[in-house]
């Protein structure tokens, strides 16, 4: 097959994914999202050797994503989706195999009980990472600190555990990082918020809420210059105070915190008896 670009998205093709697509050795270009192509994906991706661009997201799909796929181990690619399908299996170390990413989105994925490996950090060109609602278990690595034209991070919607690693201060180019638990599972990460993030002068959307942090509310998070959007809301143990001005000025929620955080854009308090 020598056609170079297949963009047949936002359709509603259903059934099976044709298998033809994983040996398209002239694509470099495919995208197949928003459709309703269902059921397991039982070939590996291993014939695209130029393949920059890939995308099934938003689909149906099913079964496990062979490791060693183009998508993830070619030497072109620097867009990868497969985002809103419910693959299972385990996380690849290989998935962060490849320097050259820039998008890399999983979020929806089932890779329940995956963790998140050191290697991540060698995406040194990642500019967006959706991560979210895949059921990773374990720590942040602090080797994300490494990702250093990362824009956008969505870790939300796992059960993440341990500190939020002081290293992401050093992503200068940071405007977006979603940290959230959910209702149903959720991330439990513990700790204090790093007074480092004061650092990230492009941050515009940081989303806290729904873990276990603890500690006192980074004044240097306040002082941020282009913060638009703070969420700190199922935070029992954080503490501090925000002052009128930094609520007047960002978009703040914090819905059901503790007893020691104050402030008037503090909306609603558990287990406080206030």
């Amino acid at each position: 097959m020598k056609i170079g670009i297949l963009d047949i998205s936002h359709n509603r093709f259903s059934g099976t994914l044709p298998d033809f697509v994983g040996f398209a050795e002239r694509l470099r270009h495919l995208d197949m999202s928003n459709n309703e192509f269902a059921g397991d994906v039982d070939f590996s991706f291993d014939g695209l050797p130029f393949i920059e661009y890939f995308s099934i997201a938003n689909n149906k799909l099913t079964g496990q994503l062979h490791p060693n796929s183009s998508f993830f181990v070619g030497s072109f690619v620097n867009f990868v989706d497969i985002s809103g399908n419910q693959f299972t299996g385990v996380l690849s170390a290989n998935v962060f195999s490849n320097t050259e990413l820039e998008v890399l989105r999983l979020g929806g994925t089932n890779y329940t009980g995956s963790t998140l490996d050191a290697s991540i950090g060698e995406l040194t060109k990642l500019i967006e990472l959706d991560v979210s609602n895949c059921g990773i278990e374990g720590t942040i690595p602090t080797e994300v600190g490494q990702m250093v034209e990362l824009k956008r991070a969505w870790f939300n919607g796992n059960e993440l555990t341990g500190t939020i690693p002081t290293h992401l201060g050093n992503l200068d180019n940071l405007l977006e990082v979603d940290f959230s638990g959910n209702k149903l599972t959720g991330n439990e990460l513990t700790g204090t918020i790093p007074t480092h993030l004061g650092n990230l002068d492009n941050l515009l959307e940081v989303d806290f809420s729904g873990n276990k942090l603890t500690g006192i509310f980074p004044d240097a998070l306040s002082l941020l210059p282009n913060l638009k959007s703070l969420a700190v809301s199922d935070n029992n143990d954080l503490s501090g105070y925000f002052a009128p001005e930094f609520c007047a000025r960002i978009n703040v929620t914090a819905n059901r915190v503790g007893c020691n955080l104050e402030g008037p854009c503090v909306q609603s308090r558990a287990h406080c008896g206030r």
